[in-house]
């Protein structure tokens, strides 16, 4: 019974020690918060092919860059097709080769490489006047390329483990989208790091899909909102950016800021971009209330604030709007803004209830023994043993060390 007391009494006070003294050094909120600079990106396009690499595009990468550059990008990333990319060991080994080349630095627009996996087809698979579905994930940032035709989860996850990210492309369901119950299904929807919001290609059919990411986050998926051209032509439109809000266009810093959903997804909406989202992309826990902003340099037609999928409020004519909202209740707030033709999706701010704290536990020594009393809640002390010291002795260890045997 000792033994068992003094065990649990230790275990106890190293638990106090530790919140208590935080593991030294200076603490969170002593350090500089660090600096986040916006930048243009775009994750998702074709190129003709490269060495031995192929894809569906007809624009050399060099002419991307050139391109991208002229368009104000500060990065893209080339996403080949998984089915010529990577669909066998040879073509593996050549895209190997192909990464080592990459990026193409120098001025302007950097270029990465990453690849459009083909997932594996699901029950729902279907044609529909003559396009069928396409499942498909644009993953950059990873050590190993990522084979074409894997299964949704097996997909994330070698990619995540390779240092990977991975946007699901144009969600649908439809044509030339994902197919239907895919990517929603419960166990897959908290996988990915982030949504396709605005594809360039159906963008000119006057199809977007900010309604499909407010209501994949409503579910509780932490997902960054994005925006990307999936150019192929030489003549497609540049008018779909990622705006990321990074310490610096390095693809390090890009990938850290896309799992932390400082991102916001553009569709024309370059020269009037936000400067600040208050919050972007964090889950803020335990606050009464939370004042949510955005800015702009100009004013902006429409500005919406989303609670989940529904409509909180709407602001006309302004460059900077704020909204208190509460704070202890489980929603994904997100903005949505518009001006004519020019459309923006920032990605969700959660908040969340704080969750139940343990009792303040203190030690306190009286005649009648050791009791453990709950500080935080003085009606609820506790009395949890109490016990004379037993005897303790000294013993050595065949090196000298010595430790103490209470019995």
């Amino acid at each position: 019974m000792h033994s068992k007391f003094f065990l649990a009494l230790f275990a106890l006070l190293f638990l106090c020690l530790v919140t208590s003294c935080g593991g030294g050094g200076s603490s969170a909120e002593e350090e500089e918060p660090p600096s986040y600079k916006p930048y243009f990106a775009n994750f998702h396009c074709h190129s003709s092919s490269q060495g031995e690499v192929a894809d569906s595009g007809h624009v050399a990468i060099t002419q991307l860059k050139t391109d991208y550059e002229a368009a104000g990008y500060d990065l893209f990333v080339w996403t080949p097709h998984s089915d010529t990319a990577t669909e066998n060991e040879t073509s593996l080994s050549e895209f190997a080769q192909l990464a080592g080349t990459m990026p193409i630095a120098g001025y302007g627009a950097v270029a990465h490489l990453g690849v459009e996996l083909t997932v594996k087809d699901g029950p729902n698979y279907s044609t529909l006047f003559g396009y069928s579905n396409n499942n498909h994930m644009s993953i950059f940032g990873f050590s190993k390329p990522v084979p074409h035709k894997l299964t949704y989860r097996a997909g994330v996850e070698l990619a995540h483990a390779n240092g990977g990210v991975c946007i699901i492309n144009h969600p649908g369901p439809g044509p030339a989208e994902w197919e239907l119950d895919y990517w929603t299904r419960p166990d897959l929807l908290m996988l990915a790091d982030g949504i396709e919001v605005f594809n360039g290609q159906l963008a000119e059919l006057n199809i977007f899909e900010s309604n499909d990411y407010r209501w994949a986050v409503a579910q509780g998926a932490m997902l960054a909102s994005t925006a990307n051209t999936d150019a192929h032509e030489s003549d497609s439109p540049l008018d779909c950016a990622t705006l990321v809000f990074a310490e610096s266009a390095a693809m390090p810093d890009v990938l850290e800021a896309v799992r932390q959903r400082r991102t916001v997804a553009l569709y024309k909406f370059f020269d009037n971009s936000p400067t600040e989202v208050a919050y972007l992309g964090e889950q803020v826990v335990g606050e009464e209330t939370v004042t949510l902003t955005i800015s702009f340099d100009q004013p902006v037609q429409t500005i919406r604030l989303y609670r989940d999928s529904t409509l909180h409020k709407e602001f006309s004519n302004v460059s900077q709007v704020g909204e208190e909202v509460y704070g202890d209740e489980q929603a994904a707030w997100s903005w949505y803004f518009s001006d004519g033709s020019s459309r923006g999706q920032t990605s969700a701010i959660w908040t969340r209830s704080a969750p139940a704290q343990l009792p303040d536990f203190a030690f306190e020594m009286t005649d009648d023994g050791l009791y453990v009393v709950n500080i935080g809640h003085s009606s609820a002390s506790t009395r949890i043993a109490s016990s004379t010291s037993p005897p303790c002795r000294r013993n050595q260890t065949e090196h000298g060390i010595g430790r103490t045997r209470c019995r």
